[in-house]
């Protein structure tokens, strides 16, 4: 029984791990219907950039939008720290889409274990001899710098926040 418990708190970290790479709104993406085609939809030029579009009221401008011909083409949606869009706009550009309404709304602060590094040197001797010149004899040690950083671990606040980007293309009349 404790060895099934592992099992599946492992395969649960792996899942929280994995959904918690650099691209989210690919990992987290959900198609709504089948890519258009260009004869049904005004799909993303190649080398065009798609319109993003930051909104506070998802669903009315979503509601907009539809009202204008536009189709949903997917969603995605996940919890995380703020980011920039340009893993957003990475997706529309494979998708072919022309329009990314994006809204993210703060959910909770978190702690995570981050490090501060300092610089810091051992020394250790790897030669040694003696000297003869005109003073008479002394003894020499070479010594080698070999870099020992020191890490310092401490709390790092982050602020997460439910991001939710919905991917749109105008369809032809």
């Amino acid at each position: 029984m404790r060895y099934f418990l592992k099992l599946s708190l492992l395969g649960l970290v792996m899942l929280l791990g994995a959904c918690a790479g650099p691209d989210m709104y690919d990992a987290s993406y959900v198609s709504s219907m089948p890519m258009p085609v260009d004869n049904n939809a005004y799909l993303l030029e190649d080398g065009a950039r798609p319109m993003v579009i930051m909104t506070p009221d998802l669903e009315k401008d979503l509601e907009t939008f539809t009202n204008q011909n536009y189709a949903v083409v997917g969603e995605s949606r996940f919890n995380g720290p703020e980011g920039g869009v340009d893993d957003a706009i990475s997706l529309a550009k494979k998708l072919g889409v022309t329009h990314v309404l994006l809204n993210a709304q703060y959910a909770y602060d978190a702690s995570k274990k981050a490090y501060k590094f300092i610089e810091n040197f051992d020394y250790i001797p790897y030669d040694s001899g003696y000297i003869v010149g005109y003073g008479g004899v002394r003894r020499q040690i070479l010594y080698e710098r070999i870099a020992n950083p020191i890490s310092i671990p401490y709390k790092k606040n982050v602020s997460i926040y439910n991001h939710r980007a919905i991917f749109l293309v105008k369809m032809k009349e």
